[in-house]
């Protein structure tokens, strides 16, 4: 959550892709941990097609994308990902 509240008014987009099957639950985490950016599921889990393409082998799996649409880097934990976040928003 620091993050999105770091780096959204800079124009940082989030997306979440949960693998519930259950959007009760889906919705009730949301709810919980006040999560303010979208999420996306189709209720499939890991057969779903988003982690199918992507190679999605756990929970959290985070991307991180440039303006360019070109994954920059790829991680399970936000701290992997901050390096790479703050060379992006520098640009």
């Amino acid at each position: 959550m620091e993050l999105y509240r770091r780096y959204r008014p800079a124009g940082t987009s989030f997306l979440g892709v949960s693998l519930d099957d259950d959007l009760g639950k889906l919705d009730a985490m949301v709810t919980a941990k006040q999560i303010p950016w979208p999420q996306l599921s189709d209720r499939l889990g890991f057969a779903g097609e988003v982690p199918r393409a992507f190679h999605v082998t756990g929970t959290p799996t985070l991307w991180l994308i440039d303006d360019a649409g070109k994954l920059v880097a790829r991680s399970h934990t936000v701290e992997d990902l901050e390096d790479d976040l703050e060379r992006l928003a520098a640009r």
